[in-house]
């Protein structure tokens, strides 16, 4: 569309969008957008120039010595004129074949609109993989650092849903997603083919990509899924919360399959079955994600949790052993799993702030535990540094802060988080500024963040189940307890 101007620019490992629209024209805010920086791609709705874009890890680097990439960029904006004339999708792109720069800019130009996301395959066939995820979620950031960003990723192309944004609600509605990271593979009709929730590591997570290749439909794969192949995809549905798995268990149970491992999994994951738990743990069977539903089921099964540790992947220990901490509560006991997980996590550190980004928040949090807040705040102050418009990092130091009575370093933090916050980000960080305040006796201005934070951050629609909803309402539900000078019914501000 002739007139239309838009360059992409970064620092600080942060990118977004600079555009000039000529008179008379708009960007639709109801129609999509998308904007692809190298292999990562976001999709949304309407003006795309107020997103800020972490970069790629390939690019997020300076000053190594390395010899790096360049710069790929693709726009897709949908303008229209204001007169209520023709709308218009207009796709930019533009590149850089030198080695990437701390900072620069980058001009797009017009160009032919792109292909959807395939033009081949039929249903059940993958065709692309969503990756909803956010920018202060530890396991999405390692997703990406030890996957999907790098060059062992074989597998169909990645969009990434930023699950923070107001214009995730669509999609995220409509693939039912509560918890990130979460990969939906899909087919060129869009139908969920299959789903990958939480980080289970490198290796399971490059399994579960190979796997994607010649898989049908999942609605097929149900029907007609036999003997192991019915449990492991009972297990894989269960794991998802996802009542289907129950048919396939219902299908295969005999005497004999009850106690195969894929079975007692997911009836657990579905059902908390203590006795399930109990098998587990007896039979020796590898850590994974049943092991928190083992610790909901029986918490007294923390005990065993050590077991699981020798071998295993240094994050998973640590939320294993985390886990077993708030199971039997404060105490000795307690203390001696944290200083665990802390252990586990530190080892597994890769010794570069890139790739342990995904390790920062928890690492704090688990330091702050056991009584090196100042050792937390030095490695959140490092991370702020690193990546400084970024709201993970004061946010996390500010609920630190809190908890430690440190009042003025937890509103300037929270300030701080508020100030760089976009979306479902904004309700988080306005949350924990009005904690803040009310544990200062400020509970007037506490009600005043939480008016504007509701103000800026709209309602979703009726019948759209996202987070969103929950955030507002715990704001709601402080507004009313600060009037009443009672505590919130629930915590307001989840790590």
């Amino acid at each position: 569309m002739t007139g239309l101007t838009v360059a992409f620019v970064w620092a600080g490992g942060v990118g977004q969008l600079v555009m000039t629209l000529p008179a008379g024209q708009h960007v639709n805010p109801e129609a999509p957008s998308a904007l692809a920086v190298n292999r990562v791609r976001l999709e949304g709705y309407g003006d795309l120039s107020n997103w800020k874009v972490p970069l790629p890890q390939e690019l997020d680097r300076t000053g190594d010595g390395q010899v790096l990439p360049g710069m790929d960029v693709e726009a897709v904006v949908p303008v229209c004129a204001d007169d209520g004339g023709t709308c218009t999708v207009v796709t930019l792109r533009g590149g850089d074949a030198r080695p990437y720069r701390a900072r620069g800019a980058l001009k797009l130009v017009e160009f032919v609109p792109a292909a959807p996301m395939s033009t081949t395959g039929g249903t059940g066939v993958v065709v692309g993989v969503y990756d909803f995820a956010a920018v202060w979620c530890p396991p999405c950031n390692l997703l990406a650092a030890e996957v999907l960003d790098t060059d062992v990723y074989d597998g169909p192309r990645v969009t990434r849903v930023d699950a923070d944004s107001t214009s995730s609600w669509p999609i995220k509605d409509r693939y039912k997603v509560g918890g990130y990271p979460t990969l939906v593979a899909v087919d060129a009709e869009g139908a969920e083919v299959a789903r990958l929730v939480g980080y289970p590591g490198r290796e399971q997570t490059l399994a579960w990509i190979a796997g994607l290749k010649g898989r049908g439909s999942l609605d097929a794969m149900v029907e007609s899924a036999q003997g192991a192949a019915a449990l492991s995809l009972a297990r894989e549905l269960a794991g998802q919360g996802d009542e289907r798995a129950r048919r396939l268990l219902d299908r295969v149970a005999t005497p004999g399959v009850t106690d195969d491992v894929d079975f007692r999994i997911a009836r657990l994951l579905l059902d908390g079955t203590a006795a399930d738990a109990l098998w587990l743990f007896d039979r020796g069977v590898p850590g994974g994600d049943w092991v928190y539903d083992a610790l909901r089921a029986d918490p007294t099964l923390a005990g065993r949790v050590p077991g699981l540790v020798p071998g295993a992947d240094g994050e998973a220990a640590s939320g294993w052993l985390a886990a077993a901490a708030d199971a039997v509560g404060p105490g000795e006991l307690g203390e001696a799993f944290r200083a665990g997980a802390l252990a586990a996590l530190e080892e597994a550190r890769a010794g570069d702030l890139q790739l342990d980004r995904g390790r920062i928040t928890d690492l704090a949090s688990l330091r702050a535990d056991l009584g090196s807040v100042d050792s937390a705040y030095a490695l959140l102050d490092e991370a702020s540094a690193r990546w400084p418009s970024e709201f993970t990092w004061h946010f996390v130091k500010a609920r630190i802060a809190l908890e430690a009575k440190q009042l003025a370093v937890a509103e300037a933090s929270a300030r701080a988080a508020l100030a760089r916050s976009d979306g479902d980000q904004i309700l988080r960080s306005a949350l924990t500024l009005a904690k803040v305040l009310r544990e200062a006796g400020r509970a007037a201005e506490a009600v005043t963040v939480l008016d504007v934070a509701l103000a800026t951050v709209p309602e979703p629609p009726p019948g759209v189940e996202v987070r969103t909803t929950r955030y507002r309402s715990e704001a709601q539900q402080l507004k009313v307890a600060l009037a009443q000078q009672e505590s919130p019914i629930v915590d307001p501000a989840p790590r």
